[in-house]
């Protein structure tokens, strides 16, 4: 079963696109499942962009499906023609606005002073100066996380670069917590420890604008903690060449892991 995009709150079958589901919609997503052979589910997340996979994946698990999730990472970025201070590669086109993940929303709400913003950090750092924008989290409350090791030895140094002035302006520089970039389960401990840090009545805001396997561990957790933790997306446009090539395939026993995370 292929799925691909069908706007921006849509996914749609590509050997028959007259079957769709809204994101939002846990039936309509239910029942495009039900097309499916069997009760075990290979979802790969490579090309679908992370406010539409997190929804499926949570509709998976709730119906018994046995998931694993499969990504492949890039050979190469593109580098920007027109290379700027601490702006490296050529990713993105916009950022069309923060809001939650379809299915990931959550109706708390906190006290502005009891609410930390763990943004998982990418090349980019327009997205995280607009994630501090938009969600205003007071001094100290900013645990962002980068991808230690990268894809690539370089890749870390990318990402502090690109990131250099909101960490710096923020101060969040003296906050950065370290997680494999692919791999979903480092993250997920990664989260453990930063909530640990803080007492029960605290809630999190994690912003997905780094790795997709940082993404995932990021659901994976909120799958488990829904009442502290919303999950936030830029819905940024991607450029079409963004990247080129393809490396190491992963895939991630889910089901496996949440299982032995719900026993714990």
């Amino acid at each position: 079963m292929e799925l691909a995009e069908y706007g921006t709150d849509a996914i749609q079958l590509v050997t028959d696109p007259s079957r769709r589901a809204m994101l939002r919609d846990v039936g309509e997503l239910s029942a495009l499942l039900g097309a499916a052979v069997g009760r075990h589910l290979y979802l790969d997340i490579t090309g679908l962009s992370n406010h539409v996979w997190p929804a499926i994946l949570k509709v998976a698990r709730a119906t018994q499906f046995q998931i694993q999730v499969m990504y492949v990472e890039p050979r190469d970025y593109a580098y920007s023609a027109s290379p700027r201070e601490n702006v490296f590669f050529d990713l993105s086109e916009l950022i069309s606005g923060i809001s939650p993940i379809p299915q990931f929303s959550n109706l708390r709400e906190p006290d502005e002073e009891e609410v930390s913003l763990i943004p998982l950090l990418g090349f980019e750092g327009a997205r995280f100066k607009h994630l501090l924008e938009d969600i205003q989290p007071e001094s100290g409350n900013v645990n962002p996380v980068v991808g230690v090791p990268g894809f690539r030895a370089e890749y870390p140094f990318f990402t502090y670069q690109g990131n250099q002035m909101p960490l710096k302006d923020s101060g969040a520089w003296q906050d950065i917590r370290f997680a494999k970039a692919n791999c979903p389960f480092s993250l997920y401990y990664c989260l453990q420890d930063i909530v640990a840090d803080y007492t029960d009545d605290w809630f999190f805001k994690i912003g997905l604008i780094g790795t997709k396997p940082h993404a995932l561990g990021a659901v994976l957790y909120c799958l488990q903690h829904e009442e502290r933790v919303e999950l936030i997306y830029d819905h940024t446009i991607r450029k079409a060449d963004r990247s080129t090539g393809q490396s190491t395939c992963l895939v991630y026993p889910v089901s496996e892991f949440l299982d032995r995370m719900a026993g714990a």
